[in-house]
């Protein structure tokens, strides 16, 4: 579906780590009062996105600010502390508001994050959602699929440890995961995110099979 001039924003959380290194949460509508650029990028660190497109943004930031731009905001799906970590990589300083896109309902997860030592950060994802767990709230605005109630990090965290057991083992292939996903979750939305998950994780199709 097209996007047109009006059509409003769908409400969503996001967490962000503020000047004392403390995870705050904040609803995208909130965030992106006034005239925003709002940037969805696969992951943190991620190849292109590091070397292209953050950088584009960075560089242009006061043009973008001529004429009528009042923040840019870059999305992805890894927890704040990746967040915070690549926009000082990137030293985006205050020009970018680097945000974790961090809980699906009913889509599939990306897993293809990777950390600068070429790990997969799906422990990461999963110890963060783990701390939210322990925390309380209301209502959980979902980054991908529809808001619920709190159970939606458990159900997030249910999908993404059933996800690591299979892409962090070395004797799993590809068809292994995609199998194993389609399977398990039959009803979960965004296949496509199946198949940008298989590309990091296992390379190009005829890399490994």
């Amino acid at each position: 579906m097209r996007i047109k001039i009006g059509d409003k924003l769908p409400n969503s959380e996001l967490f962000y780590l503020d000047q004392n290194n403390d995870v705050k949460k904040i609803d995208i509508l909130d965030l992106c009062k006034g005239k925003t650029i709002i940037l969805g990028m696969p992951g943190a660190f991620t190849k292109t996105c590091s070397a292209l497109h953050l950088p584009g943004y960075i560089k242009n930031y006061n043009l973008a600010n001529q004429k009528g731009i009042t923040k840019i905001v870059c999305i992805a799906v890894n927890d704040p502390n990746v967040m915070k970590a690549w926009g000082e990589n990137q030293n985006a300083g205050s020009k970018i508001f680097m945000a974790g896109d961090l809980v699906y309902n009913g889509v599939h997860h990306y897993v293809g994050q990777r950390d600068d030592a070429g790990s997969l950060c799906v422990s990461n994802w999963i110890e963060f959602l783990l701390s939210l767990e322990a925390s309380s709230f209301d209502h959980v605005y979902a980054g991908h699929g529809p808001n619920a109630g709190f159970e939606l990090i458990g159900s997030s965290i249910d999908y993404l440890k059933c996800v690591r057991d299979i892409v962090t083992d070395p004797q799993k292939t590809r068809e292994d995961y995609r199998n194993f996903v389609n399977t398990r979750f039959p009803e979960h939305q965004v296949p496509e995110m199946v198949d940008i998950s298989d590309f990091f994780v296992y390379g190009p199709p005829d890399s490994n099979s």
